[in-house]
């Protein structure tokens, strides 16, 4: 059985068919589209162009309809405490190790965060500690959205190390990120529909590495030069910890973003970068961050033999998080068989691309 957690406040339990359970949980307060047309008419907000951001050029642009807000109380690192806990509670069974990706360094390891929690619940003996080491028993990744698969790829490069571990694999983004005031920022991106799609959540996922999942081939991982400064996010903390894994930025040391140069990189690379991931292997499902709703539809019409599930509607951009919440979807419509194998791919900050393949079961 697994947990999967739609909607803030309600939870509800699938059966999964096999041993590899997943947990996600979104932010408390939800904003529709029409809510920010409503803030946006309020404060006279107009998108680049001087249209007005309705709740239809919303949707039509992004695919999204609904995203979601953390509370006050709900920080990254609570989220990836919460979600480390819940794995362990409800499942059984200590981890050997945990990995935990998000976007920006925090002040402290949310891996580390993560084994404290278990430690300080009596679920484990041994308290964290700052010698550790990667591989190791918790280490965080700093990679934008393309986190999950970075850490997929620490595992496959650590293969030895980590066959016949219980892993937990946790993504955490947001924490009480703002949406509606940062549409009137005045930064060259006022009223720009990209500061529409983001949500804030978190989710994770435990199994045995070598037998409840395992990467099939060599991950991709592609650092572009990012001359236009089109998405320029921190992705390497000043003194990193020993178990920090960084992909550190070739520029910028801020985050911004420009929507359209984004969009336009990612339709242009990200195709031969599905092409390299799956090349060689059996994968017939990819899932890709769900980044925009356009982008993947551009993919499934570009490779009509393959399945892009997109989920991006009801939830939002979840950034490392995001493959994760798709991939729960896919779990409750048993649309993953034992055995199957799929292609998650990571893009964007950096920019980045990262691809992996991995068998279930």
């Amino acid at each position: 059985m697994t947990t999967v957690e739609t909607h803030p406040g309600r939870r509800e339990v699938e059966p999964f068919p096999f041993s590899l359970p997943i947990v996600t949980r979104l932010g408390d307060t939800p904003i529709s589209n029409a809510d920010i047309e409503a803030y946006a008419k309020k404060k006279g907000v107009t998108t680049a162009s001087g249209t007005l951001l309705t709740a239809e050029k919303i949707f039509a642009n992004t695919g999204v309809s609904t995203r979601f807000e953390s509370g006050p109380l709900q920080t990254q690192e609570s989220m990836a405490r919460s979600i480390a806990a819940e794995l362990a509670e409800a499942y059984g069974g200590p981890p050997n190790a945990i990995v935990v990706s998000v976007t920006h360094p925090q002040r402290k390891n949310l891996a580390f965060a993560g084994w404290n929690e278990l430690h300080q619940r009596g679920i484990l003996d041994e308290p964290p500690t700052e010698s550790n080491r990667v591989p190791g028993q918790y280490f965080e990744v700093n990679a934008a959205c393309s986190g999950l698969v970075v850490a997929l790829a620490h595992l496959y490069t650590h293969a030895s190390y980590y066959h016949g571990k219980l892993v937990y694999l946790i993504a955490t983004e947001g924490g009480y990120r703002k949406t509606l005031p940062p549409l009137e920022e005045d930064d060259g991106e006022t009223g720009s529909l990209q500061r529409t799609l983001f949500t804030d959540g978190a989710a994770g996922i435990r199994g045995r590495y070598g037998i409840d999942f395992t990467i099939v081939k060599k991950p991709l991982i592609k650092l572009f030069c990012d001359a236009e400064k089109t998405l320029c996010i921190p992705m390497a903390p000043a003194s990193p910890p020993s178990f920090t894994l960084e992909i550190p930025p070739p520029n910028g040391i801020f985050q911004r973003m420009k929507g359209n140069p984004v969009f336009k990189w990612t339709n242009r690379e990200l195709p031969a970068a599905i092409r390299e991931t799956i090349k060689g292997t059996n994968a017939k499902k990819v899932i890709l961050h769900q980044a925009n709703g356009r982008i993947i539809e551009m993919q499934q019409r570009l490779f009509p033999h393959l399945d892009f599930p997109n989920h991006i509607k009801d939830t939002g951009n979840t950034s490392s998080a995001s493959i994760l919440f798709a991939l729960s979807e896919e779990i409750k419509r048993g649309t993953i068989s034992k055995g199957e194998e799929v292609g998650l791919i990571g893009f964007g900050g950096g920019l980045m691309i990262a691809g992996a393949v991995v068998k279930f079961g």
